[in-house]
Order: structure tokens, then C-alpha cells, then sequence
């Protein structure tokens, strides 16, 4: 296990899974850290928080990766969101699973056209 050294200026996770950024290094050499919900807690060098164990720094923050997104909501249209809602109302009501997917899908884009109309669009 490698020892942690704290940087001023750096972001930390504590052992709890908190993000807490190094601000300042007191008179006495303890590192001022900013936690989240914006309390200030005091770290020793080696990231450990006097009197809260849970608060102590484990390892340096790294960002998660970004998940990818199922579908980009930026392109579904209001076509396509109207088509959504009214599937799932129609799912919601075949309670014996006997809808053909091929009539629904007929059935949900007539009734989002129909909505679109109704818009003016």
C-alpha cells in the first residue's frame, strides 16, 4: 500500500467516497480541507482526519469515465416522445401481453401524428 501525500490544490476521496479538495496548509502543518457540504476539516500529510476515521483520504480523486448514453436525448423529437407516452399507455393496459409490437408501434406514431397536428406541426 503506497502512502498518500498531500498536495495543496489537489482533489482526494475519503474513505467514504467524498471529494475533498486540499485549500491550505496551516501553521502547524496540518492540510485545510474543503469537503463537499463545504465543512472544513483538518488532514494530517498522510490524509488522516483526527477524531471522524470515515473522513480520513484514501487515494487521490479521479473522475469517473462518462457512461454512454442509451439513446441521445438530444435527438428524440416531440414526435418521438409523444410515440413514447403513448406506448407505454398502451402497454400499461395489455395486461395479457396479446398486442401485436407491429400494431402498436402503428397504433402509438397515429396518435403522436395526431398530437402533432394538433400543435400545428
Amino acid at each position: 500500500m503506497t502512502t498518500l501525500k498531500l498536495e495543496v490544490g489537489k482533489s482526494y476521496r475519503t474513505r467514504d467516497g467524498e471529494r475533498v479538495k486540499v485549500d491550505a496548509i496551516d501553521k502547524g502543518g496540518d492540510y485545510r480541507c474543503i469537503h463537499i457540504n463545504e465543512r472544513t476539516l483538518f488532514h494530517y500529510e498522510d490524509g488522516k482526519c483526527p477524531g471522524f476515521p470515515y473522513r480520513d483520504l484514501i487515494s487521490e480523486w479521479q473522475d469517473e469515465p462518462e457512461k454512454e448514453s442509451i439513446m441521445d436525448l438530444d435527438k428524440i423529437t416531440v414526435r418521438d416522445y409523444f410515440a413514447g407516452c403513448a406506448l407505454q399507455g398502451i402497454l400499461a393496459g395489455d395486461t395479457e401481453g396479446g398486442l401485436d409490437p407491429d400494431q402498436a408501434a402503428e397504433i402509438v406514431m397515429s396518435m403522436a401524428n395526431a398530437l402533432m397536428k394538433v400543435r400545428g406541426e
